[in-house]
Protein backbone atom coordinates (compact mmCIF):
# COMPACT_ATOMS: atom_id res chain seq x y z
CA UNK A 1 0.00 0.00 0.00
CA UNK A 2 1.43 3.64 -0.25
CA UNK A 3 3.25 4.60 2.69
CA UNK A 4 3.77 8.49 2.70
CA UNK A 5 7.44 9.64 1.78
CA UNK A 6 6.68 13.41 2.54
CA UNK A 7 5.76 15.16 5.70
CA UNK A 8 5.51 18.57 4.88
CA UNK A 9 6.99 21.54 6.23
CA UNK A 10 9.00 19.39 8.97
CA UNK A 11 10.64 16.62 7.12
CA UNK A 12 11.03 14.03 4.20
CA UNK A 13 12.46 10.25 3.79
CA UNK A 14 13.66 9.40 0.27
CA UNK A 15 14.19 5.72 -0.90
CA UNK A 16 14.56 4.78 -4.76
CA UNK A 17 12.09 2.03 -3.19
CA UNK A 18 9.04 4.34 -4.10
CA UNK A 19 5.31 3.49 -2.79
CA UNK A 20 3.61 0.87 -3.06
CA UNK A 21 3.63 -2.87 -1.16
CA UNK A 22 6.88 -4.88 -0.90
CA UNK A 23 7.15 -7.29 -4.18
CA UNK A 24 10.75 -7.77 -4.01
CA UNK A 25 11.91 -5.08 -5.73
CA UNK A 26 15.44 -3.54 -4.17
CA UNK A 27 15.77 -0.04 -3.50
CA UNK A 28 18.91 1.42 -5.20
CA UNK A 29 21.25 0.59 -1.84
CA UNK A 30 20.17 4.23 0.19
CA UNK A 31 17.94 6.33 1.85
CA UNK A 32 18.22 9.48 3.41
CA UNK A 33 16.92 11.81 6.13
CA UNK A 34 15.84 15.86 5.30
CA UNK A 35 15.60 17.83 8.39
CA UNK A 36 13.32 20.69 9.09
CA UNK A 37 13.62 24.07 6.97
CA UNK A 38 16.60 26.24 7.44
CA UNK A 39 14.41 29.12 6.37
CA UNK A 40 10.98 29.70 4.31
CA UNK A 41 10.87 32.07 1.57
CA UNK A 42 8.39 32.77 -0.96
CA UNK A 43 9.95 30.38 -3.79
CA UNK A 44 9.01 27.14 -1.42
CA UNK A 45 10.79 25.69 1.76
CA UNK A 46 14.47 25.49 2.18
CA UNK A 47 15.63 22.11 3.19
CA UNK A 48 18.58 21.11 5.62
CA UNK A 49 21.28 18.40 4.16
CA UNK A 50 19.66 15.42 3.52
CA UNK A 51 21.88 12.42 6.12
CA UNK A 52 21.94 9.17 4.49
CA UNK A 53 21.44 6.69 7.04
CA UNK A 54 21.93 2.87 5.50
CA UNK A 55 23.57 1.90 2.40
CA UNK A 56 23.36 -1.29 0.60
CA UNK A 57 24.66 -2.97 -2.51
CA UNK A 58 21.42 -3.16 -4.14
CA UNK A 59 22.01 -6.76 -5.11
CA UNK A 60 18.91 -9.31 -5.32
CA UNK A 61 19.20 -12.61 -5.81
CA UNK A 62 17.14 -15.17 -6.87
CA UNK A 63 14.26 -15.99 -4.52
CA UNK A 64 14.87 -19.11 -2.26
CA UNK A 65 12.58 -17.81 0.55
CA UNK A 66 14.60 -17.10 3.88
CA UNK A 67 17.51 -18.46 1.42
CA UNK A 68 17.41 -15.62 -0.71
CA UNK A 69 20.42 -13.65 -1.19
CA UNK A 70 19.67 -10.15 -1.18
CA UNK A 71 21.27 -7.25 -0.09
CA UNK A 72 19.86 -4.08 0.08
CA UNK A 73 17.64 -1.42 2.61
CA UNK A 74 14.10 -1.04 2.07
CA UNK A 75 10.87 0.22 3.45
CA UNK A 76 11.88 2.99 5.32
CA UNK A 77 9.15 4.42 7.60
CA UNK A 78 9.33 7.77 9.98
CA UNK A 79 7.48 9.43 12.59
CA UNK A 80 8.12 12.78 14.52
CA UNK A 81 8.16 12.76 18.30
CA UNK A 82 7.11 15.27 20.10
CA UNK A 83 10.67 16.90 20.27
CA UNK A 84 11.04 17.16 16.75
CA UNK A 85 13.17 13.90 16.81
CA UNK A 86 13.05 12.03 13.34
CA UNK A 87 11.84 8.27 14.73
CA UNK A 88 12.88 6.07 11.50
CA UNK A 89 12.74 1.99 11.00
CA UNK A 90 14.24 0.33 7.52
CA UNK A 91 15.03 -3.06 6.33
CA UNK A 92 18.53 -4.33 5.96
CA UNK A 93 17.51 -7.04 3.57
CA UNK A 94 21.47 -8.81 4.19
CA UNK A 95 20.65 -8.87 7.72
CA UNK A 96 17.18 -10.07 7.15
CA UNK A 97 16.50 -7.94 9.95
CA UNK A 98 14.51 -4.73 10.73
CA UNK A 99 16.75 -1.76 11.82
CA UNK A 100 15.59 1.25 14.34
CA UNK A 101 17.30 4.99 14.58
CA UNK A 102 16.52 7.93 16.91
CA UNK A 103 17.61 11.30 14.72
CA UNK A 104 17.62 14.79 16.41
CA UNK A 105 16.50 16.90 13.70
CA UNK A 106 17.97 19.98 15.62
CA UNK A 107 21.26 18.47 13.94
CA UNK A 108 22.54 18.05 17.36
CA UNK A 109 25.35 15.24 17.64
CA UNK A 110 25.38 11.85 15.84
CA UNK A 111 22.69 9.38 16.16
CA UNK A 112 22.73 6.40 18.26
CA UNK A 113 23.45 3.42 16.48
CA UNK A 114 20.51 1.58 15.16
CA UNK A 115 18.84 -0.97 17.30
CA UNK A 116 18.16 -4.42 15.59
CA UNK A 117 14.56 -5.00 16.25
CA UNK A 118 13.54 -7.98 14.72
CA UNK A 119 16.43 -10.54 15.86
CA UNK A 120 15.76 -13.20 13.80
CA UNK A 121 18.28 -13.63 10.80
CA UNK A 122 17.29 -16.67 9.22
CA UNK A 123 14.23 -15.01 8.34
CA UNK A 124 12.77 -12.28 6.48
CA UNK A 125 11.20 -9.47 8.63
CA UNK A 126 10.27 -6.43 6.39
CA UNK A 127 7.28 -3.38 5.99
CA UNK A 128 7.61 -1.89 9.27
CA UNK A 129 4.46 0.39 10.54
CA UNK A 130 5.36 2.61 13.72
CA UNK A 131 3.39 4.14 16.32
CA UNK A 132 4.61 6.99 18.95
CA UNK A 133 3.23 7.79 22.29
CA UNK A 134 2.62 11.33 23.09
CA UNK A 135 5.52 11.78 25.47
CA UNK A 136 7.86 10.16 22.94
CA UNK A 137 9.05 7.75 25.19
CA UNK A 138 6.84 4.93 24.45
CA UNK A 139 6.90 3.50 20.36
CA UNK A 140 5.58 1.06 19.13
CA UNK A 141 6.47 -1.60 16.24
CA UNK A 142 4.51 -3.89 14.28
CA UNK A 143 6.10 -5.69 10.98
CA UNK A 144 5.79 -8.89 8.48
CA UNK A 145 8.01 -11.82 8.76
CA UNK A 146 8.21 -14.60 6.48
CA UNK A 147 7.65 -17.01 8.75
CA UNK A 148 6.35 -20.71 7.45
CA UNK A 149 3.96 -22.19 9.96
CA UNK A 150 2.77 -24.74 7.84
CA UNK A 151 0.40 -23.30 5.62
CA UNK A 152 0.96 -22.44 1.18
CA UNK A 153 2.14 -19.09 2.54
CA UNK A 154 4.66 -17.76 5.05
CA UNK A 155 3.50 -14.90 6.74
CA UNK A 156 3.67 -13.24 10.44
CA UNK A 157 2.17 -10.05 12.63
CA UNK A 158 5.04 -9.20 14.67
CA UNK A 159 5.44 -6.33 17.57
CA UNK A 160 7.75 -5.09 19.36
CA UNK A 161 7.56 -2.06 21.77
CA UNK A 162 10.06 0.35 23.63
CA UNK A 163 9.49 2.40 26.69
CA UNK A 164 12.74 4.22 26.93
CA UNK A 165 12.43 6.59 23.36
CA UNK A 166 14.05 3.17 21.66
CA UNK A 167 16.66 2.62 23.28
CA UNK A 168 15.92 -1.13 24.42
CA UNK A 169 13.31 -3.36 22.99
CA UNK A 170 11.13 -5.56 23.94
CA UNK A 171 10.99 -8.82 22.45
CA UNK A 172 9.00 -9.56 19.20
CA UNK A 173 5.44 -11.32 20.01
CA UNK A 174 3.96 -13.22 17.48
CA UNK A 175 0.09 -11.77 17.37
CA UNK A 176 -1.02 -13.79 14.24
CA UNK A 177 -0.04 -16.91 15.09
CA UNK A 178 -1.72 -18.38 11.58
CA UNK A 179 -0.91 -20.64 8.82
CA UNK A 180 -3.02 -18.93 6.34
CA UNK A 181 0.13 -16.25 5.21
CA UNK A 182 -0.37 -13.47 7.55
CA UNK A 183 0.50 -10.17 5.78
CA UNK A 184 -0.52 -11.18 2.50
CA UNK A 185 -2.79 -8.57 0.49
CA UNK A 186 -4.51 -10.90 -2.47
CA UNK A 187 -5.66 -8.95 -5.72
CA UNK A 188 -5.72 -12.73 -7.52
CA UNK A 189 -4.86 -16.08 -6.45
CA UNK A 190 -1.72 -15.37 -8.46
CA UNK A 191 -1.19 -12.21 -7.66
CA UNK A 192 -0.57 -10.43 -4.11
CA UNK A 193 1.29 -7.98 -2.31
CA UNK A 194 3.31 -8.12 1.22
CA UNK A 195 2.85 -5.70 3.94
CA UNK A 196 -0.99 -6.04 4.37
CA UNK A 197 -0.55 -4.77 8.19
CA UNK A 198 -1.16 -1.70 10.36
CA UNK A 199 -0.69 -0.28 13.82
CA UNK A 200 -2.69 2.51 15.62
CA UNK A 201 -2.98 3.99 19.11
CA UNK A 202 -5.80 5.21 21.24
CA UNK A 203 -6.77 6.45 23.96
CA UNK A 204 -5.91 4.95 27.51
CA UNK A 205 -3.05 2.74 26.41
CA UNK A 206 -5.15 1.51 23.52
CA UNK A 207 -3.04 0.09 21.14
CA UNK A 208 -4.62 -1.36 17.82
CA UNK A 209 -2.98 -4.14 14.86
CA UNK A 210 -4.82 -5.44 11.90
CA UNK A 211 -3.71 -7.73 9.19
CA UNK A 212 -5.01 -9.68 6.12
CA UNK A 213 -4.29 -13.73 5.15
CA UNK A 214 -3.56 -14.60 2.08
CA UNK A 215 -6.55 -16.41 2.42
CA UNK A 216 -8.84 -13.48 2.74
CA UNK A 217 -9.85 -12.69 6.11
CA UNK A 218 -9.33 -9.22 8.22
CA UNK A 219 -8.14 -9.85 11.38
CA UNK A 220 -7.86 -6.84 14.81
CA UNK A 221 -6.07 -7.35 17.59
CA UNK A 222 -5.88 -4.60 20.50
CA UNK A 223 -4.37 -4.18 23.92
CA UNK A 224 -5.28 -2.03 26.72
CA UNK A 225 -2.15 -2.11 28.97
CA UNK A 226 0.40 -0.26 26.45
CA UNK A 227 1.38 -3.32 24.39
CA UNK A 228 2.13 -6.03 27.11
CA UNK A 229 -0.73 -8.10 26.09
CA UNK A 230 -3.30 -8.21 23.37
CA UNK A 231 -6.83 -9.84 22.85
CA UNK A 232 -7.36 -13.43 20.83
CA UNK A 233 -7.55 -11.64 17.09
CA UNK A 234 -11.04 -10.96 16.07
CA UNK A 235 -12.05 -12.02 11.69
CA UNK A 236 -13.80 -8.85 10.90
CA UNK A 237 -14.39 -9.40 7.23
CA UNK A 238 -13.19 -10.86 4.09
CA UNK A 239 -12.90 -14.68 2.96
CA UNK A 240 -11.92 -16.24 0.10
CA UNK A 241 -14.58 -14.86 -2.72
CA UNK A 242 -13.89 -11.25 -1.06
CA UNK A 243 -10.27 -11.26 0.30
CA UNK A 244 -9.66 -8.53 2.23
CA UNK A 245 -6.07 -6.54 1.53
CA UNK A 246 -4.60 -3.22 2.90
CA UNK A 247 -5.85 -2.25 6.22
CA UNK A 248 -5.92 1.16 7.57
CA UNK A 249 -6.45 1.91 11.32
CA UNK A 250 -6.90 5.44 12.94
CA UNK A 251 -8.34 6.21 16.31
CA UNK A 252 -10.35 9.30 17.05
CA UNK A 253 -10.08 11.65 20.48
CA UNK A 254 -12.90 9.73 21.73
CA UNK A 255 -11.75 6.53 21.58
CA UNK A 256 -13.87 5.42 18.37
CA UNK A 257 -11.32 2.74 16.13
CA UNK A 258 -11.74 3.29 12.33
CA UNK A 259 -10.69 0.12 9.96
CA UNK A 260 -10.79 1.13 6.24
CA UNK A 261 -10.01 -2.11 3.52
CA UNK A 262 -9.99 -2.68 -0.19
CA UNK A 263 -11.04 -5.68 -1.69
CA UNK A 264 -9.15 -8.22 -4.22
CA UNK A 265 -10.55 -10.64 -6.76
CA UNK A 266 -12.97 -7.88 -8.42
CA UNK A 267 -11.98 -5.48 -11.45
CA UNK A 268 -14.49 -3.17 -9.86
CA UNK A 269 -14.08 -3.96 -5.95
CA UNK A 270 -14.94 -0.86 -3.72
CA UNK A 271 -13.52 0.55 -0.26
CA UNK A 272 -15.18 -0.98 3.09
CA UNK A 273 -15.69 0.93 6.17
CA UNK A 274 -16.63 -0.08 9.38
CA UNK A 275 -16.14 1.36 13.20
CA UNK A 276 -15.71 0.51 16.37
CA UNK A 277 -17.07 2.25 19.66
CA UNK A 278 -16.20 -0.47 22.27
CA UNK A 279 -12.23 -0.33 21.60
CA UNK A 280 -12.27 -3.22 18.92
CA UNK A 281 -14.11 -5.55 20.70
CA UNK A 282 -16.57 -5.99 18.10
CA UNK A 283 -17.08 -3.72 14.57
CA UNK A 284 -20.02 -2.63 13.15
CA UNK A 285 -21.65 -4.03 9.88
CA UNK A 286 -18.79 -3.02 7.10
CA UNK A 287 -20.23 -0.45 4.51
CA UNK A 288 -19.16 0.25 1.16
CA UNK A 289 -17.33 3.11 0.19
CA UNK A 290 -17.81 5.58 -3.35
CA UNK A 291 -19.23 2.43 -5.80
CA UNK A 292 -17.03 3.06 -8.78
CA UNK A 293 -16.35 1.39 -12.45
CA UNK A 294 -13.22 1.28 -11.06
CA UNK A 295 -11.05 -0.45 -8.74
CA UNK A 296 -10.16 1.19 -5.51
CA UNK A 297 -7.58 -0.01 -3.36
CA UNK A 298 -4.75 1.11 -0.40
CA UNK A 299 -6.63 3.42 2.25
CA UNK A 300 -5.25 5.09 4.36
CA UNK A 301 -6.79 7.05 7.16
CA UNK A 302 -6.24 9.40 9.71
CA UNK A 303 -8.15 11.36 12.46
CA UNK A 304 -8.15 15.09 13.54
CA UNK A 305 -8.57 16.29 17.15
CA UNK A 306 -12.11 17.37 16.23
CA UNK A 307 -12.69 13.80 15.12
CA UNK A 308 -12.81 14.45 11.64
CA UNK A 309 -12.26 11.54 9.76
CA UNK A 310 -10.21 12.01 6.65
CA UNK A 311 -9.44 9.10 4.09
CA UNK A 312 -7.03 9.00 1.36
CA UNK A 313 -6.98 6.38 -1.70
CA UNK A 314 -5.76 5.21 -4.87
CA UNK A 315 -8.55 4.70 -7.96
CA UNK A 316 -8.03 3.12 -11.42
CA UNK A 317 -8.38 0.08 -13.53
CA UNK A 318 -7.70 -3.03 -12.92
CA UNK A 319 -4.21 -3.98 -12.63
CA UNK A 320 -3.50 -1.02 -14.57
CA UNK A 321 -0.43 1.08 -13.50
CA UNK A 322 -3.04 4.79 -14.18
CA UNK A 323 -4.36 4.57 -10.72
CA UNK A 324 -5.54 8.25 -9.14
CA UNK A 325 -5.28 9.61 -5.75
CA UNK A 326 -8.57 10.30 -4.26
CA UNK A 327 -9.44 11.94 -0.76
CA UNK A 328 -12.70 12.37 1.42
CA UNK A 329 -13.59 13.15 4.68
CA UNK A 330 -16.20 12.64 7.15
CA UNK A 331 -17.36 15.00 10.43
CA UNK A 332 -19.22 12.28 12.03
CA UNK A 333 -19.97 8.61 11.99
CA UNK A 334 -23.51 9.37 11.71
CA UNK A 335 -23.03 11.98 8.63
CA UNK A 336 -20.69 9.22 6.57
CA UNK A 337 -18.08 10.76 3.83
CA UNK A 338 -18.81 12.72 1.71
CA UNK A 339 -17.93 12.94 -2.32
CA UNK A 340 -14.62 11.86 -2.71
CA UNK A 341 -12.15 14.35 -5.01
CA UNK A 342 -8.86 13.39 -7.25
CA UNK A 343 -5.55 14.97 -5.62
CA UNK A 344 -3.43 13.36 -7.70
CA UNK A 345 -2.84 11.32 -10.47
CA UNK A 346 0.05 9.41 -12.96
CA UNK A 347 1.87 12.40 -14.84
CA UNK A 348 2.33 11.85 -18.37
CA UNK A 349 1.64 9.19 -20.84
Amino acid sequence: MPRPWLLPGLLALLTAAGLGLHAGIPATGFFALAGEPRSATRQGTVWTDSQILATGPGRVGPWRMNRSDWRYVDDPTVALGPDGDAIVAWVDQARKDILFQRVAMAGEGEPAEPVNISRSPEVFSWLPRLAVGPAGRRIYMLWQEIVFSGGTHGGEAFFARSEDGGATWSEPVNLSRTQAGAGKGRLTPERWHNGSLDLALGVKDGIYAAWTVYEGGLFVTRSTDGGRGFAEPRRVSGGDSEPARGPSLAVGPEGTVHLAWAVGEDPAGDLRYAVSTDRARSFKDPRTLFPSAGHADAPKLAVAGDGTVHLAYAQGPWGGRDYKIRYARSRGEANGFGASREIAARPGP
